[in-house]
């Protein structure tokens, strides 16, 4: 309870605490109004041969009420000068009048010091007028009452403003989350897209080369028309799906990660490359649903990148389990007399696989030596799920 009190209280402070501007139409409903009233005291003082310096008196307290449109702080002081300067002339009921009007403009603009400054200046003003002056005590209360109403006004109106000032600002943070949930859905979609259809259609275009390069190769159309209709699949898949929610990042399961090694070396065999295998026995290996999923993408990754970039000689696949880690490990030769790779690559591979393994806690790492591209993946694994 106190804490809360002590969170209200600190708001009201700021609120107090700093200028609160008025609004477009405040601004031109003010300025129509001291328009009209300046020229209509202008107007009254000339036809009643009022001496000249009554006229500017008068008119710079008008003046002063127009300046809160656009300078509030300056608008407060020079309004305090000018009922200071009052108690030593004949104005002083005049000056304390339009005080207690602009009583409500200082409260909506200016911040608390100001506003407590006028107020006990507008005050002193009130005691001097009725103990100097004689004023009777009817006027002086009528004259309290007005400035409590426009001070009471004031604040009204700047607490409308401030609800109205956070209301816009939480409808942009909303329009912004709105925002950035689209961008990320968009992102989502475009990561699995990738993923389950690159893949496949990387293995299409290699075997419409070998097609294009040799006599009609029946194993190349089987491969063409199963990759195809697995890229289709995954394509409605990916749109169809909800995104992987966090609670099957728990659960665990087995086969898809093992399904994609064996899946992955039979790709780049029927693609007509060699393929030796370093595979560990992982098929009574749960994992969780997060890690299996990412890592058989990875596989698919990797593959794909073999099928673009490998020279076609002594492919290496392994995979080894320990006790609270899974390595997967995959290199091939690099093709220097190829000057681009047999099916164009959008170069973004690498980094995907690098974040995707880093999110799951595993490192990856990659890069050519004597000729030998590798690329090998850690990834700690929570037995206690086994």
């Amino acid at each position: 309870m106190d804490g809360g009190a002590g969170g209200a209280g600190r708001d009201a402070r700021r609120a107090f605490g700093h200028v609160s501007p008025l609004s477009k139409a405040e601004r031109i409903t003010l300025l129509s109004l001291t328009a009209g009233l300046l020229s209509a005291g202008i107007v009254m003082h000339v036809i009643a041969g009022d001496p000249l310096l009554a006229v500017l008196f008068e008119s710079s307290l008008t003046v002063a009420l127009a300046g809160f449109a656009f300078a509030p702080r300056l608008s407060a002081l020079v309004y305090l000068v000018l009922l200071f300067g009052a108690f030593f002339s004949d104005a002083q009921a005049l000056a304390l009048v339009v005080a207690a009007v602009a009583f409500a403009l200082v409260v909506r603009t200016c911040g608390l010091g100001i506003v407590l400054l006028f107020a006990g200046l507008w005050s002193s003003g009130l005691v001097w007028n009725a103990i100097e002056n004689g004023t009777p005590t009817g006027e002086t209360v009528v004259l309290v009452v007005v400035g409590v109403v426009s001070a009471s006004s004031g604040l009204i109106l700047r607490r409308i403003e401030s609800g109205s000032r956070r209301l816009k600002q939480q409808l942009e943070a909303r329009a912004r989350a709105e925002y950035e949930s689209i961008v990320s859905e968009r992102l989502r979609i475009a990561d699995e897209l990738h993923d389950v259809v690159a893949h496949d259609l990387t293995i299409i275009a290699m075997h419409v080369n070998l097609l294009s390069e040799c006599e009609a190769h029946g194993g190349s159309l089987e491969v063409i028309r199963s990759s195809s209709a697995r890229a289709l699949d995954d394509l409605r898949r990916v749109v169809g799906e909800s995104h992987l929610r966090a609670a099957d990042g728990a659960t665990a399961c087995r086969g898809e990660f093992r399904e994609a090694v064996t899946d992955g070396c039979r790709t780049i065999e029927r693609a007509g490359m060699t393929v030796r295998t370093e595979i560990d026995e992982i098929d009574d290996l749960l994992l969780p649903r997060i890690v299996d999923l990412t890592l058989s993408r990875l596989v698919r990754e990797a593959t794909t990148n073999v099928l673009k970039h490998s020279s076609g000689t002594d492919i290496v696949v392994g995979l080894r389990s320990s006790p609270g880690l899974i390595e997967f490990e995959i290199s091939n030769p690099v093709e220097t007399a190829r000057s681009t790779p047999r099916v164009p690559s959008g170069g973004f591979g690498l980094v995907r696989m690098r974040e995707r393994v880093s999110k799951i806690g595993g490192t990856l790492a990659s890069g050519s030596a004597a000729g030998i591209w590798r690329l090998s993946v850690s990834v700690p694994v929570d037995r206690r799920g086994e």
